[in-house]
């Protein structure tokens, strides 16, 4: 639900997260989804893609 939260708090601000690698905000775009669903995002400046949060998807039983 956080996750959620997080991305609609982006929307509304239209704020672009901060690439986790090398910190620029100004070239992060939109790249698609995960498997899980989640929103990807691709920094132009060092051609590396992201997600906010990310998952755990060890084996379960």
């Amino acid at each position: 639900m956080n996750l959620l939260m997080d991305y609609m708090h982006l929307l509304k601000r239209k704020e672009k997260p901060a690439c986790r690698h090398c910190g620029l905000v100004s070239d992060v775009r939109l790249h698609g989804k995960a498997k899980s669903g989640m929103t990807r995002y691709r920094c132009m400046a060092c051609k590396k893609s992201f997600q906010l949060k990310y998952i755990y998807g060890a084996y379960k039983e």
